[in-house]
């Protein structure tokens, strides 16, 4: 990966990421630029700045409590935050960990948003504490501007196969449903 990195990709001239790219998992692809440049600026939203350094080392840090707590891969972790850093910490962590990022929009009303959570049996809802309230007392919530205690969990072995996000339909019927999409094994060009 990194000699595929360092040949491809170049950070300073804006080229464009090559197409076959999609063959490597997403959290691969952004440990691997943490590694080569922890010093850049990974994340610039709302007045903050996070570098790959500590973006990688919360990242990991979030994944391996995930594993910890026995998240499963393939299972739903929910991600209600709004766009600030801990978007990027908790969408990458959950990936990494195996877990698929299920969307929680902290616009949607209180009663929806724990519905959707539990209709598609979160394992566990990451958020900010602006967002504690809006998903009820289930499933269980973790604060992502706390960073937990490193682990020294192994993460599993995954694939640019594997299902990254849950999206809900706009529940036009009455009731939104939960819709699951692999990437495809050989994108359009």
């Amino acid at each position: 990966m990194a000699a595929y990195m360092s040949e491809h990709i170049s950070y300073e001239d804006g080229a464009c990421i090559p197409g076959d790219l999609y063959r490597y998992f997403l959290p691969t692809i952004f440990l691997e630029i943490a590694h080569t440049r922890p010093q850049a600026a990974a994340v610039i939203a709302a007045g903050e700045k996070l570098f790959y350094s500590t973006l990688a080392a919360r990242v990991r840090a979030w994944a391996g409590r995930l594993v910890n707590e026995g998240l499963t891969v393939g299972q739903p972790v929910g991600l209600c935050v709004g766009p600030v850093g801990e978007l990027a910490v908790g969408f990458l962590a959950i990936l990494a960990a195996g877990g698929v990022v299920t969307p929680l929009d902290p616009a949607l009303p209180t009663e929806r948003l724990g519905s959707l959570a539990r209709g598609v049996d979160c394992h566990v809802v990451l958020g900010h504490p602006a967002t504690r309230a809006l998903i009820g007392e289930e499933p269980v919530f973790h604060d992502l501007t706390q960073t937990p205690a490193a682990y020294d969990q192994a993460l599993p072995e995954l694939d640019s196969t594997a299902i990254a996000c849950l999206y809900h339909t706009s529940g036009s019927t009455g009731r939104p449903k939960g819709i699951l999409r692999p990437l495809p094994e050989n994108p359009p060009a």
